[in-house]
């Protein structure tokens, strides 16, 4: 009688490589014109890239050998060594990067390997499955050469992106007097412990970690910026200006100041989304280095706050909540629809946050709301997100001027809704194509805390309600950052 084989025999065909390559990109001039350096690194060495104005050092400690890998939980996954590595500024510019993991060769387990990347404080940066994390598309099915020859990259995922302070330098700027800022991460990657066996026999993973940079001063995202406009829902005013394209709208240059709240609340910007779109979007808030902004229509339509389907899935008994879907397991649909529709959106900010948890700003936190003025509650808590777009908070909303009166918030916050024109708004949506496709609101991130199936929402008559978390009648609006 043959004997079952154990859980590490059946992957015994399976090995992860992971090496680390370095990409340092330079604005030439104010195009996007980049200059790229690379090279593979070998454990315990340090790489100094250099093209005058801009250089930075990464070192790498250790690397990764997961040979012989089995499906394992996060617990077990802690205790292998992670691949380990530093960066640090030496240019007497600020330095934005980001770290991206590269499926190369005939890498097929992208649905199999999870991911978490901490830094040195055991912060953690990400976490998730590969294949849901959004990608580079500039960096997806691209050829580089190295030290060994040409590789392909299959995917490029977004693992995290931060900045650095720059190094103060000599008086010719030539030499390091002090090191600018430096960040040291730890990456783990293992099988996740729900891969079956049958899924992931004959298959392989080979990626390398690439660092990719930009010297913040010369290669500053408003690059992106089409063009700007003054708010002003005044119709008697000089400089009326709503949708942007009213022939008074006024042009404006407040993304280039520093200062907080130079771009008011409503600024209607245009912004290159990536390298063939371009979307309309009003600022939320302006903390003076980067901008929120959410998009001037629906980014995605009728999808429920979370479905009866999904709701089932994110239970941890696999079970029904006794009505149609709850809301204690968050707005896992709609966010689902949204980050599938903008991940493409390369030149929005990654956004890392758990709802339920997270605060990003002292604007709006992921909490329940038992009325539109009192979030106190936390009602769900999900797991740990990358996203190149988020929904709305009600907070952000009430902060913005909604209340649950009738056309109390600004009209640019529920135009381009079915009816809004019926409700002091300018323009009814436009998408005709079908009834479907012509949405009543969008879904906000909060849940009804009074009810376990509701979730909050701004309507077309312009103010904000909840209603049940199963309904499709609603969409969602992007909500991005960009550096200023």
């Amino acid at each position: 009688m043959d004997t079952v084989p154990n859980k590490k025999d059946k992957f015994l065909r399976i090995t992860i490589l992971v090496t680390l390559l370095l990409v340092a990109g330079i604005l030439i001039y104010a195009t996007a014109s980049y200059a790229f350096w690379q090279k593979e690194h070998e454990l315990e060495k340090e790489n100094l890239l250099s093209s005058g104005c801009f250089s930075f050092k990464l070192t790498d400690k250790d690397s990764i050998n997961l040979a012989d890998a089995y499906p394992m939980s996060e617990s077990e996954a802690m205790k292998l060594t992670p691949y380990n590595f530093t960066i640090e500024n030496n240019c007497s510019i600020d330095m934005h990067y980001s770290i991206t993991l590269n499926t190369t060769g005939s890498s097929d387990l992208d649905s199999s390997i999870r991911y978490k990347l901490l830094d040195s404080e055991d912060k953690i940066i990400g976490t998730d499955i590969l294949s849901n994390l959004s990608t580079h598309p500039e960096y997806n099915n691209y050829k580089y050469t190295d030290d060994n020859g040409d590789f392909n990259i299959l995917n490029s995922y977004v693992l995290g992106s931060d900045s650095l302070k720059a190094a103060v330098m000599n008086e010719d700027n030539t030499e390091v007097v002090t090191a600018g800022g430096s960040k040291t991460y730890n990456l783990y990657l293992w099988l996740d412990e729900a891969v079956d066996a049958t899924e992931t026999m004959n298959k392989s993973f080979e990626a390398k970690v690439l660092i990719t940079s930009k010297a913040v001063e010369d290669a500053a995202i408003n690059q992106n910026i089409i063009s700007a406009y003054t708010y002003n829902q005044d119709s008697t005013a000089a400089n009326y200006c709503v949708t942007g394209d009213e022939v008074t709208c006024e042009a404006t240059k407040c993304y280039e100041s520093k200062d907080a709240d130079s771009c008011p609340s409503g600024t209607i910007i245009t912004y290159k989304v990536n390298e063939s779109d371009q979307v309309r979007f009003h600022v939320m808030y302006d903390n003076g280095n980067t901008l929120t902004m959410q998009s001037q229509k629906n980014t995605v339509y009728n999808i429920p706050w979370i479905n009866a389907e999904d709701y089932v899935t994110a239970n941890t008994n696999s079970t029904t909540c006794g009505y149609k879907s709850c809301n204690d397991e968050g707005p896992i649909t709609i966010l689902n629809s949204l980050e599938k529709a903008t991940s493409g959106w390369s030149n929005a900010n990654t956004v890392n946050y758990t709802l339920g948890t997270t605060a990003l700003s002292n604007k709006g936190e992921f909490t329940g709301c038992n009325a539109y003025n009192s979030c106190t509650v936390n009602t769900y808590t999900m797991e740990f997100r990358t996203s190149k777009a988020r929904m709305i908070t009600l907070q952000e909303a009430v902060n913005l001027g909604c209340t649950s009166s009738i056309t109390s918030c600004p009209i640019w916050m529920y135009n381009y809704l079915q009816l809004s024109t019926n409700y002091e708004g300018t323009i009814n949506d436009t998408k005709t194509e079908n009834d479907a496709n012509v949405n009543d609101g969008y879904w906000l991130m909060n849940a009804f805390s009074s009810s376990g199936y509701n979730a909050w929402l701004v309507y077309y008559y312009g103010n904000v309600n909840n209603i049940s978390t199963y309904y499709n009648l609603y969409g969602a609006r992007a909500v991005i950052e960009i550096n200023k």
